[in-house]
């Protein structure tokens, strides 16, 4: 049997072999844009000039492709590169797809007509190699007798290409590994949902999944869509609906990438007649995830019923009602597992992949089971719960779910909570009541500086199925966890909320905040002004709460009248312990004239009309600097046993870059005199102002790129280094000028600089792939020298 470390390692889907001089610049360059345009990685090799012998980058490329396409064009086989490429090709006995490109099948197998002249004009140089024109005769013989594709007159080469990219995602869909941990107990439901949806039938039919939180809705649409999605013009998974409605202009942002998916045209209006046809003409298949009303799918698209024919359109709620108003065809309620699919999926958790029950953990897995009741999501965590523990511990978790007092899935779900240690519960309480849905750098930034090891603590979250990370780095919580959470909170104290330790529920807030109730117990406060009545501040509310460490005030709905908080500005309270203050469209021009946050991380007051911060944040604006410095210094002298990070940075409203910069300069470069960095540098700071215009797109992550350009005896400005900042603070919420500053060490170098260099640094605002975005643009820049200091 071989050794899995001898099967190599796949990086592409797809490998290209073509006779450059006949199809490169045509047939091979229009398929590679077709096959990149569905995100399917492709390798093409692009070097003009070939030797006699293929390169051992080249072969690895071929053994690390899921699929190989032959162009076989008339003069391919005058190439032995070509044909020793499709040699090592049909060797690695992987999926091969011929095209025929203007020649026949049969001249191929046989090496006649047009194609076996240019083979001919190659056998007389290899004439004494009689071993290797074989290999090659017989690579042609074996290729032309696979199924493939053929061109002809009555086909254009575009239509060929949609299908052959078609196929290429069927055959990569089949091939995928698909992870089916979430899917133990559940294929004979998949199969009874796949054929009330009729896949195929020409109509446009919407199917509605019905279950409680946690019973799989997600998971199996997301299993259906992963299997059909390729069968369709277009596809789109809209996940989190309710989470997104909740956000301010959640939903449009996710109309943008649904449009984008399926018409390729983000900035579409529904409105728009000329896109209510386009949308009719084609056939779609797209999921809306956890709906709760039938304004959230208006929104999204109007009337899902106005696609082309063909589509098909899923919806899962926890709601029947909400399905039946969406209009749904059919309705399919999810059950829980049946007992011995539940211990299935249990014992997948709690034993590991294999899935096998140790005999002596039987009855407790027995018990465990049948006290989950069927949840997919309680099972799972259960389990995780439990995996590599000893029997003791299980009898103890056993013994602890029988006394119980509450029978329903939240106690089942507290088992893993309880399980954690003291900072690892702080972290799942925080993002259970306050984080949910926020970017996982900024939980960690926040949550750090209250001295919790976030990073590790946040691992043994996600191992334990408490908290996921998805691919855009957000930190979600299940619905159950997040009111497991918020129910341990609320038993901290039950009768009065104010010493409690964190504040989510409007009514609890609304009590504290208008009857004075606060205590030094409370350390966040979640608040949805728009489902409270109004509110009048007394200057003294928060006087009590010298713990208040996350402050959030926003409204979940978007239209004028939201704000029913008044009184703030008065307050006579310093915030100092405050870490985190997240408060979009704040009413007032200033903040309260005590506010003196010394400990803040983070600051969120996006379409506010603030025009002050507070006083002194000028002064600590140079105290961060300073700090910054301090750390490179250390950094630099090693006076310190721990190294700290100077790369270091902070990002806040406002327009104009700080007097304190020793240079300052509009636009987007600053070029510095001659012989400025020739002291003994230690570090810079640099300072930009981030605008960003209309055409912002509120989905994609900025990233601030600084380069440093030198020019020395009257050259041209030459680069020689560069640094990038990823802040997580970049991103949908903001919408109006910023200022970012950053500090860094690592730009001085003797190496390339002289007496009299000139030097330019330049700034923009990029993706992560470093390209410029047009639509930001820094509109003025600063730097700011760290030299030793003399003494």
């Amino acid at each position: 049997m071989a050794s899995s470390s001898n099967i190599p390692e796949v990086k592409y889907d797809v490998f290209l072999s073509f006779r450059g001089e006949d199809t490169r610049n045509n047939f091979t360059c229009h398929l590679n844009a077709a096959l990149c345009g569905k995100k399917i990685q492709t390798f093409i090799d692009d070097k003009l000039d070939r030797g006699e012998e293929i390169s051992p980058s080249l072969l690895k490329a071929i053994e690390q492709s899921k699929i190989s396409i032959i162009i076989l064009s008339e003069n391919y086989a005058s190439s032995s590169w070509c044909l020793e490429e499709l040699a090592k090709i049909l060797d690695c006995k992987k999926m091969v797809i011929p095209i025929f490109y203007h020649v026949d099948p049969s001249h191929v197998r046989n090496q006649t007509g047009a194609f076996g002249g240019a083979f001919a004009a190659l056998e007389k140089r290899f004439e004494e190699r009689l071993d290797i024109l074989q290999r090659w005769k017989t690579s042609l013989t074996e290729v032309a007798n696979l199924s493939g594709w053929t061109t002809d007159s009555k086909k254009s080469e575009f239509k060929l290409i949609g299908e052959i990219v078609t196929d290429i995602l069927k055959r990569l869909t089949k091939m995928s590994p698909s992870n089916h941990n979430d899917l133990i107990g559940v294929y004979s439901t998949i199969k009874k949902i796949e054929s009330l949806l009729e896949i195929g039938f020409n109509d446009v039919r919407i199917m509605g999944i019905w279950g409680l939180g946690g019973i799989g809705k997600t998971s199996i649409s997301r299993a259906i869509f992963n299997k059909y999605w390729s069968d369709f013009e277009g596809s789109f998974f809209a996940e989190n609906v309710r989470e997104e409605s909740d956000k301010s202009r959640g939903l449009t942002s996710m109309r943008k990438e649904l449009l984008s998916a399926i018409l390729g045209d983000r900035n579409a209006n529904l409105q728009l007649t000329n896109t209510k046809e386009r949308l009719v003409r084609k056939k779609v298949l797209i999921v809306f995830d956890d709906v709760t009303s039938l304004n959230q799918i208006e929104n999204l698209i109007r009337d899902p019923k106005c696609l082309g024919l063909g589509s098909r359109i899923i919806i899962t709620s926890r709601d029947k009602q909400v399905l039946k108003n969406c209009g749904a065809d059919q309705i399919y309620k999810l059950q829980g597992l049946l007992h011995d699919e539940a211990f299935q999926l249990f014992s997948h958790h709690a034993f590991g992949h294999n899935g096998c029950t140790n005999k002596e953990y039987m009855e407790l897995s027995e018990r465990i089971v049948t006290y989950a009741k069927g949840v997919p999501l309680a099972l799972k965590v259960l389990g995780s719960s439990l995996l590599g523990k000893t029997k003791r511990e299980w009898e103890s978790a056993t013994k602890k779910l029988e006394t119980s007092l509450h029978k329903d899935i939240q106690n089942v779900l507290k088992i893993s909570f309880d399980g954690l240690d003291y900072e690892e519960k702080q972290i799942f309480l925080d993002i259970a009541c306050f984080f949910r849905g926020q970017d996982k750098g900024l939980v960690i930034d926040v949550m750090d500086s209250c001295g919790y090891s976030t990073e590790i603590g946040l691992s043994v979250l996600i191992d334990k199925s408490l908290v996921i990370v998805l691919y855009n780095n957000k930190i979600i919580i299940h619905d159950l966890l997040e009111e497991m959470g918020r129910e341990i909170v609320q038993q901290e104290s039950i009768e009065d909320p104010g010493k409690r330790s964190r504040l989510f529920h409007h009514e609890d807030v609304y009590h504290v905040l208008t009857k004075n109730k606060g205590t030094e117990t409370i350390k966040n406060i979640h608040l949805d002004v728009f489902r409270v009545r109004e509110m009048h501040l007394t200057p003294h509310v928060f006087s009590k709460m010298q713990n208040l460490k996350y402050l959030k005030v926003y409204s979940s709905y978007y239209g004028e009248g939201f704000n029913k908080l008044y009184g703030f500005q008065d307050v006579e309270f310093e915030f100092l312990e405050l870490k985190y203050l997240s408060w979009p469209r704040y009413a007032w021009r200033s903040l309260p004239l005590k506010f003196h946050p010394n400990n803040l991380v983070a600051l969120e007051m996006p379409q506010s009309n603030i025009e002050q911060l507070w006083p002194g944040v000028q002064s600590a604006l140079e105290d961060i600097v300073k700090s910054a410095l301090q750390n490179i210094q250390q950094s630099a002298t090693g006076s310190t046993s721990f190294r700290h990070d100077p790369d270091g940075y902070i990002c806040f409203p406002g327009s104009s870059i700080p007097e304190w910069f020793t240079f300052r300069t509009k636009g987007s470069f600053i070029e510095l005199p001659p012989g400025c960095l020739n002291d003994g540098l230690l570090g810079l700071s640099f300072c930009i102002v981030i605008s960003l215009q209309n055409d912002h797109n509120p989905i994609e992550k900025l990233i601030v790129y600084c380069e440093v350009h030198v020019k020395s005896h009257g050259g041209q400005y030459e680069k020689k280094a560069g640094k990038y900042w990823e802040p997580w603070l970049l991103q949908s919420f903001i919408d109006s000028d910023h200022i970012f500053i950053g500090c860094t060490d690592f730009w001085y170098s003797s190496t390339w600089l002289s007496i009299n260099s000139e030097v330019l640094f330049h700034f923009f605002i990029g993706d992560r792939d470093g390209r410029r975005l047009e639509c930001n643009e820094a509109k003025e820049c600063g730097v700011l020298f760290h030299v030793p200091q003399r003494t």
